[in-house]
C-alpha cells in the first residue's frame, strides 16, 4: 500500500471517545486536538448517529466505523469486513467516514482473512483507510496466534512469540502502518499472588513497556512503515489503576521517541467499567483532558518539523534491570552522531532521530523516574550543532556552555530537540 500524503504528519484519536451523543461532546473533542476516534455505530440508520457524523465533519473531527451489520465470520470466529453487506451502510456517504476498522487484536490465524478484508474494503471504498490494531507482547500465545478472545489478557504465561506475531504480520498484513496498545500501569498486586502476573507488577509498570515499544519501532523501520499506538488514560478492572497527568505525558513521550505518528487514547470518556479517562461520566473535562489537550496541540504546532526526520532508534541512560525494568531494552541505539556525552540524575530515554532530506538530526530526551519515587531530571548533554528545543511545540534556540546544553524535565516529562 503506498503512502496517503494526507497521514504524513501527527495525528491524535481516541477510542470510546464519548460519553454522550451531543455537538457539544463532538466540540470537546476538537478543542482537545483529537483528529479522528473509532466509532461502533448501530447497523440501522437512527437520528442521533446520523447528527453524531454530521456534527464531527462540521468541527473537523474523523471516524474511524466499525458497525456488526458489516462484518462476516471467518475461521476461529474471527469477524472481518464483509463487501456484500455495503448496501447496509447506511453512514458510507458521510463525509466524516475515513477508515473502517477492519480487526482489532488479532492473532496471526486470522491474517490472510484480515488482508482479504482489505482488499475488498478496496475494491467498494477505495478512498476509505482500513484499520487494524495489534496485541501487546504481554497478550500470551495463544493470544498472539489466535486473537484477544482466546483468553483473558491479564494470564501473562511468559513465553510468548511476540517477534513472529510481528514478523508474520509485515509478511501477510498490506497496511503502511503498524498499530499496537500498550497499557503499562497496574496496582499494587493482590497479597499472596504476586508471582501469577510477573509481566505486571514490576514498579507498578508493566516490566517490558519499553522493549516492547523498541520492537514495534524496529518493525517499523524494517518495513518502512509508520508506528502507530494506543496509549492508558484508564482503569476498566480492579488490577488496573487509572494514570495520572505525568504518567499520560511519559507514555506519549516514550512513543514519540521511537518515532510513533499516531496516537490514540484508550479511552476519552468514562463508559461503563471505564474510569478516570478525560471526560467524566457527566461529560465534563476533567485533568487528563487538559493533558490530552497539552500534548496534541503541542504536536500540532511541529507536525511538519517532525515527520521531517525519521526515527533510528533510541537508548536509555542509568537503567537497570534492578530499579527500571520498564526501560530496559534489547538493542540501544549506540553513537548517536549529535550527542558525545549525557549526565543525568534520573533514569533517562532518548530517542534519536536523523533528517530525511539533508544534513540534520533531532532527539527526545524523557524523564523515566520510578513514579512512585518522583523527582525532577537535570540533565547535561554534550552536543556539537545549533540547538532548538521544542517543548509543548514552541521553539527555543539553545546556548551552550562549552558545548553543554542543560534541561530540566519534572517526573514523565519529555521535550523534542533538533540539531542543525
Amino acid at each position: 500500500m503506498s503512502k496517503n500524503p494526507k497521514y504524513n504528519r501527527f495525528r491524535t484519536g481516541a477510542m470510546c471517545a464519548m460519553n454522550k451523543n451531543t455537538e457539544e461532546q463532538v466540540k470537546q473533542l476538537a478543542e482537545a486536538g483529537m483528529d479522528f476516534f473509532t466509532l461502533r455505530l448501530s447497523d440501522e440508520e437512527n437520528e442521533d448517529q446520523k447528527n453524531l457524523l454530521e456534527w464531527m465533519h462540521k468541527h473537523g473531527v474523523e471516524a474511524t466505523i466499525i458497525t456488526n451489520g458489516t462484518i462476516k465470520y471467518v475461521s476461529g470466529g474471527s469477524a472481518v469486513f464483509d463487501k456484500t453487506k455495503v448496501d447496509l451502510m447506511w453512514f458510507k456517504d458521510a463525509p466524516a467516514f475515513t477508515e473502517y476498522l477492519i480487526m482489532d487484536e488479532p492473532g496471526m490465524c486470522d491474517y490472510k482473512d484480515i488482508q482479504e478484508s482489505i482488499n475488498d474494503l478496496a475494491e467498494v471504498f477505495p478512498d476509505k483507510r482500513p484499520y487494524v490494531n495489534l496485541l501487546p507482547m504481554y497478550a500470551n500465545t495463544d493470544q498472539l496466534k489466535g486473537g484477544a478472545w482466546k483468553a483473558p489478557i491479564e494470564y501473562f504465561d511468559g513465553s510468548s512469540c511476540y517477534k513472529q506475531y510481528l514478523d508474520e504480520y509485515v509478511k501477510n498484513v498490506n497496511t503502511d502502518y503498524i498499530s499496537v496498545d500498550i497499557y503499562p500501569f497496574r496496582r499494587e498486586p493482590i497479597p499472596g499472588k504476586e508471582e501469577l502476573y510477573p509481566a505486571y507488577y514490576d514498579i507498578l509498570c508493566y516490566k517490558d513497556y519499553i522493549k516492547n515499544i523498541e520492537l514495534v519501532a524496529k518493525a517499523c523501520r524494517d518495513a518502512g512503515r509508520d508506528f502507530w499506538t494506543y496509549i492508558q488514560t484508564c482503569s476498566w478492572h480492579r488490577d488496573i489503576r487509572e494514570p495520572n497527568q505525568a504518567e499520560v505525558r511519559w507514555q506519549a513521550y516514550c512513543m514519540i521517541s521511537f518515532g510513533v505518528k499516531t496516537i490514540q487514547y484508550y479511552t476519552f470518556a468514562d463508559i461503563t467499567c471505564h474510569t478516570g479517562a478525560a471526560l467524566d461520566v457527566r461529560g465534563y473535562p476533567t485533568k487528563i483532558y487538559y493533558e490530552i489537550q497539552r500534548m496534541a496541540m503541542g504536536m500540532k504546532k511541529i507536525s511538519d518539523l517532525y515527520v521531517s526526520y525519521q526515527n533510528v532508534g533510541a537508548f536509555n541512560v542509568n537503567s537497570s534491570p534492578e530499579k527500571t525494568p520498564y526501560l530496559e531494552m534489547y538493542e540501544p541505539y549506540k553513537n548517536f552522531k549529535p550527542i558525545s556525552e549525557i549526565k543525568c540524575n534520573t533514569p533517562l530515554l532518548v530517542g534519536c532521530f536523523d533528517k530525511i532530506e539533508g544534513e540534520g538530526h533531532a532527539f527526545t530526551l524523557v524523564n523515566c523516574q520510578d513514579f512512585k519515587t518522583p523527582e525532577t531530571a537535570n540533565i547535561k548533554v554534550k552536543i556539537d550543532g545549533k540547538v532548538t528545543m521544542y517543548y509543548d511545540g514552541e521553539p527555543t534556540v539553545l546556548t551552550s556552555d562549552d558545548g553543554w546544553y542543560d534541561f530540566t524535565l519534572v517526573q514523565g516529562d519529555g521535550v523534542f530537540v533538533t540539531v542543525d
